[in-house]
Formats: structure tokens, C-alpha cells, sequence
């Protein structure tokens, strides 16, 4: 079954169904789906930020094979990102910052195997490993002002979010 007929079904769902079923995709992907190999030197294989936002949550992935999306829990979003250069050379890179301070980021999260979605004005990270998935949680604030372990972390999403909003403003643009 293709993966769009996966997602959505015979059937049209709504935004919020279609949102949860694409979260759970990406919280529940294994290494191996995405057709890499453990590697106890760069165990992080997978980023999700979320960000609540009034009612709505934003979602923002990078995964090791390249794959960036960002979507809103209300409808919406960019998905598949990362078919740009741009856009999976930032992913890569931030992914690889994340794997040499691996030990200091798995050490400031916890593991889990529920995901809650963040209210308005926390951002929720969880960190995709071969270890199983972490959790870290931060007011948005805290974040913006350097004041939490995963300050730098959230500066790098932006900056990944950044080339997605770039590569869609050039597919957007007319001639």
C-alpha cells in the first residue's frame, strides 16, 4: 500500500485526522524504515519539535534519511521538505550537531513512550534514537531568551524551518 493510501485512507479525513495519523508516523518510525543502519556514534536518527500555539500545534520533523516536513495540527504544512538541497544539506548538518552532543542532550531528556502535544507556548522536542525516543519540554520563552539546555537545539529547528520557508517561497514564486 502506497504511503499517501496509507495516510489518508479510501476514504477523505479530516485535517486533525489526517495530522494525528502523520505524528504518530513520525513518532513510531523506526531506523530501519527509513532505510538506515544503527550507528552507536550518531544515535539520534530523527528530530520532532512541536510547538503549541493558541489551539493549534505546529510540528516540525528532520530525519536521518533526509525527510523534513513541518505541519500544523489544524491542516496544512510542507511535506517533504527535504527532496530540496538546501533544505536536506540543514537537516543533515543539524542532525549532525545533534549526534556530537548526543550524550549531553539524551542525558537532559527522558525516554518515552507516550506523546503528549504541548500547550500554548511550550515547545515539545523528542529526539528519535536507536535507544528508543526522548523527550525534552521547555517553555517557548525559556527557549528564545538561552535559557534551557535545548535553547540551541531550538535555534537550529529554526534555522532548518528557515530553508523549508525559502525553498517554498522559490517552488511559490512567479515566473
Amino acid at each position: 500500500m502506497g504511503f499517501l493510501k496509507k495516510l489518508f485512507g479510501r476514504f477523505s479525513k479530516s485535517p486533525e485526522e489526517v495530522y494525528s495519523r502523520m505524528r504518530s508516523m513520525a513518532l513510531n518510525v523506526r531506523i530501519e524504515e527509513l532505510g538506515l543502519t544503527p550507528d552507536p556514534k550518531a544515535p539520534v536518527y530523527g528530530v520532532i519539535m512541536e510547538t503549541g500555539m493558541g489551539d493549534a500545534v505546529a510540528t516540525f520533523l528532520c530525519m536521518g534519511d533526509g525527510t523534513v516536513s513541518l505541519y500544523f495540527s489544524t491542516g496544512g504544512g510542507i511535506i517533504g521538505a527535504g527532496q530540496h538541497a538546501d533544505v536536506r544539506n540543514a537537516c543533515f548538518e543539524m542532525l549532525g550537531i545533534v549526534n556530537e552532543f548526543a550524550e549531553d542532550f539524551l542525558r537532559a531528556s527522558y525516554p518515552v513512550s507516550d506523546f503528549p502535544m504541548p500547550e500554548d507556548g511550550e515547545v515539545f522536542f523528542y529526539l528519535l534514537t536507536i535507544h528508543g525516543v526522548y523527550h525534552q519540554r521547555a517553555k517557548e520563552i525559556e527557549l528564545k531568551e538561552r535559557r534551557h539546555p535545548f535553547a540551541a537545539l531550538f535555534n537550529n529547528c529554526h534555522v532548518v524551518m528557515s530553508e523549508v520557508r525559502y525553498a517554498h517561497q522559490r517552488m511559490t514564486r512567479p515566473n
